[in-house]
């Protein structure tokens, strides 16, 4: 499994990935708290639709390694109601740091694989939209 782990973690090093922040805002202002994280990620447009006018709507396929989330301690604080809050949620924000946009995370397929009794998460799969 740790193979499997950092066979992902040098592919997301290579050329056509990116790095992004992961940022999660709990509470409500002015109490709000964020949390963010820099994940290395594969980035493709998946859909873009013009709505009207200039204004179009962009849905991105994401892919990120759990590696930098449990290095940073992300989000470092817990939701109720999430069976794990160190994954990704909806709701959450990816920011493209290549061009700035943001995207609202609509879709987390967290995969797993299990040894024996054993299940240790090796890859995060996303769907995003702007």
């Amino acid at each position: 499994m740790r193979q499997e782990l950092a066979d992902l973690d040098t592919a997301l090093l290579d050329d056509g990935s990116e790095n992004a922040i992961l940022r999660r805002v709990t509470g409500v202002p002015p109490s709000a708290t964020t949390a963010e994280v820099t994940v290395r990620a594969k980035i493709v447009t998946v859909a873009q639709s013009e709505l009207i006018g200039s204004t179009h709507q962009e849905a991105i396929g994401i892919i990120i390694s759990p590696t930098q989330i449990a290095a940073a301690g992300w989000p470092g604080l817990s939701q109720s109601g999430v069976s794990d809050s160190t994954l990704p949620q909806p709701n959450d924000v990816i920011k493209r740091l290549a061009n700035g946009h943001e995207y609202v995370i609509s879709m987390v397929d967290p995969v797993y694989l299990i040894e024996g009794s054993v299940s240790r998460l090796v890859r995060i799969n996303m769907k995003a939209m702007r």
